[in-house]
């Protein structure tokens, strides 16, 4: 309750479908999956923290609390914690080399 009150975490949050699907890492054959099927998928494919903004009130509060818990994780981490707070909203997907 204490986390859940620290992030604002409010009780109609988990209710219903999430607003987006938020593409974290690919490889080149996920890139191309995801080029040819992204406007199939019936959730908005997230691969831009600043599209969320895009979605609407409740789309950009499920990510702000998302990126407040990255930001609460960094901060127990002494030697980077300057480094990735805020980074939720800085980076986008990562992308894998094919093995």
């Amino acid at each position: 309750m204490l986390l859940c009150a620290a992030l604002g975490v409010r009780r109609d949050d988990a209710q219903g479908f999430p607003p987006y699907i938020r593409l974290l890492a690919m490889n080149e054959n996920g890139r191309a999956f995801l080029h040819e099927h992204a406007k199939d998928s019936r959730l908005p494919i997230l691969t831009k923290a600043a599209a969320v903004r895009e979605l609407g009130s409740r789309a950009e509060h499920v990510f702000s609390v998302g990126a407040s818990a990255h930001d609460l994780y960094c901060l127990q981490m002494v030697t980077s914690s300057n480094i990735c707070m805020s980074e939720d909203w800085k980076t986008g997907p990562r992308l894998v080399k094919n093995r």
